[in-house]
């Protein structure tokens, strides 16, 4: 590594390319932020890249999700041609409904 340093300035810098991370990176730029989203790593997603599915309710008192970014995520890849995701009820006692889809697909979305 040289001993120059680079100087950015920004709004917004966050770190990691998890799900939760990229919904707040695009949350601070649809605020009108600039913003930088830094992974180490070559694959951005997080457990979501990794995993064929989500519960959709899990962790809610009223099985349901509060919506926002995510609601809006999942409901691309329902429209999609061909879609790239299906819902279906949780496999999972008392969890609602899930969202199964292709990793490799839907982080492109």
């Amino acid at each position: 590594m040289s001993g120059s340093k680079k100087t950015y300035d920004t709004d917004t810098v966050v770190f990691g390319a998890g799900t939760a991370v990229i919904a707040a990176a695009i949350a601070a730029a649809k605020e009108g932020q600039e913003t930088y989203l830094i992974e180490i790593n070559n694959q951005i997603g997080g457990v979501m890249a990794a995993s064929p599915g989500m519960m959709l309710g899990a962790g809610y008192p009223m099985k349901t999700s509060i919506g926002g970014f995510f609601k809006d995520y999942v409901q691309r890849m329902y429209n999609h041609t061909p879609p790239l995701a299906r819902r279906r009820l949780s496999t999972l006692e008392n969890l609602g409904e899930e969202v199964v889809y292709d990793p490799d697909y839907a982080i492109f979305l």
